[in-house]
């Protein structure tokens, strides 16, 4: 409430501190000296002209497939794009005996809303069962998104060739 005696009536600008979409009313209260015209009561409306933040979602792809000793990528992708630098924090599991680095990493996606995360793996003469380079996006500020992708070590098979045609029915004659 704002209270303004005849002494000190002046135009005035007044600062309201940051809100959401609002509206303002001013009413003129009856006194001596002067007569109430009509209306004694406006009501303006405040629109908050501050865009809403969005907060990027964050997820996570496996590149194709590698053998040991390769490096299985991740790409990361924020959406929309952060409007600057954003440091996402997650976690590199293995299974297998690959020497894959695991642990917490953190990828910074530029503006452009895209990163890559590598993650090496050792080459060994042993022949071993398959295994796999899992990423997971871990939950932090300034970004959603918790999600895993998994990269196994072995590279995609080629596509399947389409299965011949039918042959054509017999002829009944």
């Amino acid at each position: 409430t704002l209270t303004l005696d005849a002494d000190s009536f002046r135009a005035r600008r007044i600062a309201l501190p940051a809100f959401a979409d609002a509206s303002i009313t001013l009413t003129l209260d009856a006194g001596s000296g002067y007569t109430l015209g009509a209306p004694s009561s406006l009501t303006a409306t405040v629109t908050d002209s501050d865009a809403p933040v969005e907060v990027p979602a964050i997820s996570i792809a496996a590149g194709n497939g590698v053998t040991e000793g390769g490096s299985p990528t991740f790409t990361l992708s924020a959406s929309p794009a952060p409007a600057a630098d954003l440091d996402v924090t997650g976690t590199v599991s293995a299974s297998g005996d690959y020497g894959a680095g695991t642990g917490t990493r953190t990828v910074t996606i530029p503006t452009s809303g895209s990163a890559t995360l590598t993650v090496a793996t050792a080459d060994d003469s042993a022949d071993e069962a398959d295994g796999s380079v899992t990423a997971t996006i871990n939950s932090g500020d300034g970004y959603t998104g918790s999600r895993a992708d998994t990269d196994n070590d072995d590279p995609q098979p080629p596509d399947d060739p389409p299965p011949p045609d039918d042959p054509p029915p017999p002829d009944d004659d």
